[in-house]
């Protein structure tokens, strides 16, 4: 805005209340303006909120713009039983200062430190007084077109004066600084605003002295500082430490669903992307989340987490899983899809567990055919693992109540001989309604909920 004049009603006109004058720059006015615009360069004058019917002002946004300003994920930033820093690096920045050989600055991580921020480590830097100044930079170059100030810091801490400044290439190609640490042995935060070189942008911290650093912070425009603040933004973003995120819990439809809604579950919204499912008996999933109002966001990754064995996942138009192959849980497995923003889901991945082989207590556990008819008995207190002699298809397993096995035993049976078949029944759910025929050293395993009925578990064929 150039050669602006504000006068008062009621005041002689030769007394204007403010002058704008052509050369000036960071003005701050609020208030309303006739029919205008704001023209890009958009923050070589901040704060100016003039607004109307149809134009309105804006502000720089105060995003951080260095990576990682929490000092996360360093490595060799020490100096070896030699002296050196060979391997020294740290994810966002640049250190430089001497050489690998001999730095000037030795650099510590101080993690427990009593910061100034929550999960903002302290970077110690000792300097050893040669090679000129240490310098600390971002480790790509900061630019953005339509910017041409900004505002650039971190919080130091030092006994040593003049330990510290913020140093910059102005506008005009001239390197400029900041005032320096004063030595108070306190946290200081030393920083700097100004018009910044679009063509040959640079932006350090140049250490000449013994300090502790913490939360530093670089914003376009003339917003002021936010340290201790990382955003991220709907345009991307990095982020160095822990991502943690909410869990939430699944329960099955209530006992009142009507029956063909008995396998249509619904996870609660905006409490995690990862769900503990509530399920220790006979449970089937076919649908998730179905009506509108409780779909998830196009794009959202959810992992079911089971507990307890014997639920499914049914793969159908709804819940489109790898292979079309149902999912069924046992303990401590899990399973991930991904939704479109509809009422259907696909599989990403799933972890169908280990299988807990335990070791036969005694030298051989047998599973003998029956004397007549298809129904064998496994001995109980034998182990879990069972030689399977040759004989007549099984239709079931331990069926009488004396016979079972406790809720959620494995059990596997070997084969050293083909052509041994377990059938698929209502009480031998084999994957996809397949009959198990062995080969030479093949097994089947299989879990009971401490029914007469098996589930199984996987093949080796």
């Amino acid at each position: 805005m150039d050669n602006v004049r504000f006068e008062a009603s009621d005041r002689d006109l030769s007394r204007p209340i403010i002058i704008i004058e052509e050369s000036s720059y960071g003005n701050v006015i609020n208030g309303l303006v006739g029919h205008t615009h704001i023209k890009a360069d958009f923050n070589k004058n901040p704060d100016i909120n003039v607004m109307n019917a149809k134009s309105v002002g804006m502000d720089p946004v105060p995003v951080n713009q260095f990576w990682n300003a929490a000092f996360k994920g360093s490595s060799g930033l020490e100096l070896d039983e030699t002296g050196a820093q060979p391997n020294r690096s740290m994810p966002g920045w640049k250190l430089e200062g001497g050489s690998a050989a001999t730095p000037n600055a030795n650099i510590f991580v101080i993690e427990d430190d009593a910061g100034l921020y929550p999960d903002h480590n302290v970077l110690k830097v000792d300097y050893r007084n040669f090679g000129g100044a240490f310098k600390m930079m971002a480790d790509q170059t900061l630019l953005q077109e339509a910017h041409s100030f900004v505002t650039f810091g971190v919080y130091a801490r030092s006994s040593v004066q003049g330990s510290i400044s913020a140093v910059m290439r102005y506008t005009s190609g001239s390197i400029i600084s900041s005032a320096s640490h004063s030595g108070s042995g306190d946290w200081e935060f030393i920083g700097m605003s100004a018009l910044y070189s679009q063509s040959a942008p640079y932006f350090y911290f140049s250490i000449t002295g013994d300090v502790d650093l913490t939360a530093p912070t670089l914003t376009f425009g003339q917003t002021p500082a936010t340290p201790g603040a990382s955003l991220m933004s709907s345009s991307g973003a990095r982020m160095s430490g822990t991502l943690t995120t909410g869990v939430g819990i699944g329960n099955p439809p209530p006992p009142s669903t009507p029956t063909y809604k008995k396998k249509w579950w619904i996870l609660p919204q905006n409490e995690g992307n990862v769900f503990l499912m509530n399920s220790n008996s006979d449970h089937s999933i076919e649908r998730l989340n179905d009506r509108g109002e409780d779909r998830f966001p196009r794009g959202t990754v959810i992992t079911l987490m089971f507990d307890e064995p014997g639920t499914k996942v049914e793969s159908n138009a709804y819940i489109e899983l790898t292979g079309g192959e149902d999912f069924l849980s046992s303990a401590k497995t899990s399973i991930t899809l991904i939704t479109q923003g509809t009422g259907s889901w696909q599989e990403v991945g799933r972890n169908e567990g280990k299988q807990l082989v335990q070791p036969s207590t005694t030298p051989s556990c047998i599973g003998t055919p029956p004397s007549s008819g298809n129904y064998w008995v496994l001995p109980k207190g034998c182990g879990t693992v069972f030689l399977m002699e040759s004989g007549p298809y099984i239709a079931r397993l331990s069926y009488s109540t004396a016979d079972r096995f406790p809720y959620g035993t494995v059990v596997t049976l070997v084969w050293e001989e083909a052509g041994n078949t377990v059938v698929d029944s209502a009480y031998m759910k084999l994957k996809n309604g397949q009959n198990f025929v062995s080969g030479e050293q093949t097994s089947l395993t299989l879990m009971t909920k401490g029914s007469a009925t098996w589930y199984e578990v996987s093949r080796n064929v």
